[in-house]
């Protein structure tokens, strides 16, 4: 259970009602499913203003369920259909050529806490494609797949708590601008390899050395000839905001690609409470490649309102400015282009998403309105 998930529960119970938090609950689902946190089912009660639908109570069935002593299974998972019908996209953006179909796609897990110190967690996936012209892209079908499959080691550190994790996983830190599951692609995005992590009520710091998978004829397999490792660290001393530093090293060692040595320093900043928001976050990459010395930036700068607890349909509104290095000369001996690594790029990028950015500064102002 989280430190602030906690403390919300402990607030009530000292109110007397003993019941779970409506945060706790609204905030059980993360962007991956082993981070999703169903604590709140430890309160005597569910909040009598739960806003949750009859699908997600009635799962609550599926959560922490007593196998053995000291052994609990969670179980959940997800169906999603989506259709798609593309104009001037074809295989490559603006080729001239449209195309129908529709994705689906399903994702079953189990998870297994034993004790306090061990953990089982596997993710299965199925994405497919119906209809279309042309053949799918990479990222929107895979046949019955692993997603996660990992163990996991936690004890007592210190005044926190330290984390081992070894084998298949998806990643997702800050605002997903570098790193992130791909929510958007139909197949996700996951790695193979070691994390470990401490956390305490003030900070949080995470490394990794892994490498990415990537999805071929259907399937996936082990990129081994690229390995992506970092370090990302998180401060929670600013209720509300999220303060946060990293860096990341991507090598790539393969005779047919651009072998490369990247590294990427940056830092977040997020005001996330309140009506009145913003962001900033930027990075700076060096290293080498086969053409030379890398030197490259991006920044990264967003202000909006966000209404969601004073009006009907939850409206937010933002304008955001993004701007990234790119270049000019490729045959100076120096690569300039900003490497965005493993984004959600669609999200965040608009139609930069399309492909890594050669150089590009854009203002988006985004209106958005939720009914849930």
């Amino acid at each position: 259970m989280g430190a602030q998930q906690a403390t919300a529960q402990q607030t009530d119970a000292q109110a007397g009602t003993e019941c779970a938090s409506e945060k706790a609950v609204n905030g059980a689902y993360k962007g991956v499913f082993y981070a999703n946190d169903f604590g709140y089912l430890d309160a005597s009660c569910i909040a009598p203003n739960d806003p949750r639908g009859a699908v997600e109570k009635t799962t609550d069935a599926l959560k922490n369920i007593d196998i053995a002593p000291a052994i609990t299974l969670s179980l959940g998972g997800e169906m999603r259909l989506r259709y798609h019908n593309e104009d001037n996209l074809g295989s490559s953006r603006l080729d001239g050529r449209d195309n129908e179909f529709a994705l689906t796609r399903v994702r079953a897990y189990a998870d297994v806490q034993i004790t306090d110190y061990f953990r089982g967690y596997v993710e299965m996936v199925d994405a497919r494609k119906s209809g279309g012209a042309l053949p799918a892209r990479g990222v929107e079908v895979v046949r019955t797949d692993v997603l996660n499959g990992f163990g996991e080691f936690h004890a007592p550190l210190a005044k926190g708590r330290a984390m081992v994790r070894a084998g298949r996983q998806e990643l997702l830190f800050g605002a997903q601008r570098l790193i992130s599951p791909l929510d958007w692609g139909n197949t996700r995005r996951s790695f193979d390899g070691f994390r470990a992590s401490y956390k305490t009520d003030m900070f949080a710091i995470d490394g990794w050395f892994v490498n990415p998978r990537v999805i071929s004829d259907k399937s996936s397999s082990r990129n081994s000839k690229t390995d992506f490792s970092g370090i990302y660290g998180q401060y929670f001393g600013l209720p509300g905001h999220a303060v946060e530093v990293y860096a990341l090293n991507l090598d790539v060692d393969d005779p047919a690609a651009l072998q490369s040595q990247l590294w990427t320093t940056g830092g977040r900043v997020a005001d996330q409470k309140g009506v009145l928001r913003w962001e900033v976050e930027a990075a700076k990459q060096t290293g080498d490649n086969t053409n030379g010395d890398i030197s490259a930036w991006m920044l990264t700068m967003t202000a909006g309102l966000d209404f969601s607890k004073s009006l009907p349909y939850s409206p937010k509104i933002s304008v955001a400015y993004d701007r990234a290095s790119g270049d000019g000369d490729e045959t100076d001996g120096k690569t300039r282009t900003f490497n965005q690594l493993f984004p959600l790029a669609h999200a965040l990028s608009g139609q930069h998403g399309s492909g890594r950015p050669t150089k590009y500064r854009s203002i988006f102002r985004k209106a958005q309105r939720q009914t849930a």
